[in-house]
């Protein structure tokens, strides 16, 4: 099995050689699955850069236009004229507990390796 990274790379190593009909429980790192939190991805902005949302509130997912393109952030206190942002995925920072049965087991397709994500049993379709 090759490894495609469409999963974090904590599971994926661990179903490396794996079989059908193999059972296991992996426990992932936060360094081999979505990282450790990240203070520089939290910041503040002001409440003027969300006009035209209805309400501004703890918990909100938002997605912000970058330069370097969209990016997901989560409301996480809002003050006065300040509104705090966290752009930390939401399971950074915390252990993954997976347990796997192994189903099947299959090279990728041509077209799914030249597209960099697996087809459905009819062709293109998208998982």
């Amino acid at each position: 099995m090759t490894i495609a990274q469409h999963i974090n790379p904590g599971l994926e190593q661990a179903l490396e050689g794996k079989l059908v009909g193999d059972e296991l429980e992996v426990t992932v790192a936060p360094a081999d699955a979505y990282g450790e939190c990240s203070d520089d991805r939290i910041q503040q902005v002001p409440m003027e850069a969300f006009q035209g949302m209805d309400k501004v509130e703890v918990g909100t997912a938002v997605t912000a236009q970058t330069d370097q393109g969209p990016i997901n952030l989560v409301i996480t206190a809002v003050s006065g004229t300040q509104v705090t942002v966290d752009a930390n995925h939401p399971l950074a920072g915390r252990s993954l507990k997976f347990n796997v049965i192994v189903k099947d087991v299959r090279d990728a397709s041509e077209a799914e390796v030249e597209h960099g994500h697996i087809h459905g049993p009819g062709g293109h379709d998208h998982y």
